[in-house]
């Protein structure tokens, strides 16, 4: 019961902290062949949106992404928070 309890405590204590903080700590306890898997997922899953982006017509410019990300930074910082969450809780289950 303990146990359970001091998971929760941490748990609770890993969420409160910022996503970016929490990932830097994260990428230094697990184990470094299950982050690099997820990375891999990640950079297959950026590489799938742009080909299908490329094949539907639209060729996305260095000078685009930077106008959109200018104009849209706030709601782009929280889709960023967001999906870093996603991302350690990928990790934390893989762990187990």
């Amino acid at each position: 019961m303990g146990n359970s309890i001091d998971r929760l405590k941490a748990s609770r204590a890993m969420f409160a902290r910022g996503s970016r903080q929490q990932l830097a700590e994260l990428i230094g306890r697990y184990d470094p062949r299950i982050i690099v898997k997820l990375i891999e997922r990640s950079i297959e899953l950026q590489i799938v949106t742009e080909d299908i982006a490329l094949l539907n017509g639209l060729k996305i410019s260095d000078e685009m992404m930077t106008e959109y990300s200018e104009r849209n930074r706030e709601n782009i910082n929280k889709s960023v928070d967001r999906a870093l969450m996603k991302f350690i809780s990928s990790i934390v289950s893989h762990e187990g």
